[in-house]
């Protein structure tokens, strides 16, 4: 992944004829995820997709669990 780079940094880097790397718009690393725009906004669209799923399983238990403080 390049970062703010050209079209010629998206092209797939080739080694022998069995290995191709492609050039990727993302990269989770530790759960932080990097984007090749470098743009803040990108990488928090992208969390916010990849949490969505934990949130609505938190709001159906809440909701079916209305005495969860006790």
């Amino acid at each position: 992944m390049v970062i703010n780079g050209t079209r010629c940094d998206e092209l797939p880097l080739v080694s022998g004829s069995l290995i191709i790397v492609d050039a990727c718009d993302s990269y989770t690393y530790v759960g932080s995820i990097f984007t090749q725009d470098g743009n803040i906004g990108t990488s928090l669209k992208l969390h916010l997709a990849a949490k969505q799923a934990h949130v609505m399983k938190f709001i159906s238990f809440v909701s079916k669990n209305v005495d969860l403080p006790f």
